[in-house]
């Protein structure tokens, strides 16, 4: 009855491993093998290659950008160097202005001006 059955069960499952592996021979298993390789290693690639690509041009996106505001910071910093310098050299003319002008009042020569109530 029964272990007839399972005998005949087991042998049939048998019967069609044995087809399969008759119908799918080794060499098809290489085949298969080196078509999975071959489609990792096309992924892989094609992965780096995206990757590398994706990385220059945020690179160069980058720079661009970052000369950008090197520039507008380079120009700002300049704007406020020449208006400092400016603003130096007119304090100095004024000064210089001054003692030409006490000098000439005063009747002294020139380096030896005395500017009263300068403070030292």
């Amino acid at each position: 009855g029964d272990s007839d059955d399972a005998d005949n069960h087991s042998r049939i499952s048998f019967n069609a491993e044995v087809a399969a592996a008759a119908l799918y021979p080794q060499s098809e298993d290489k085949k298969v093998r080196r078509l999975r390789i071959l489609v990792f290693l096309v992924l892989v690639v094609a992965t780096a290659l995206t990757s590398v690509g994706l990385y220059y041009f945020i690179d160069q996106k980058d720079a661009a950008k970052f000369e950008e505001q090197f520039q507008e910071d380079a120009t700002k910093i300049l704007s406020a160097m020449g208006a400092s310098i400016d603003k130096t050299l007119s304090a100095a003319d004024a000064f210089v202005a001054g003692v030409t002008s006490q000098a000439a009042s005063t009747n002294q020569s020139w380096p030896f001006v005395v500017i009263p109530n300068f403070s030292v």
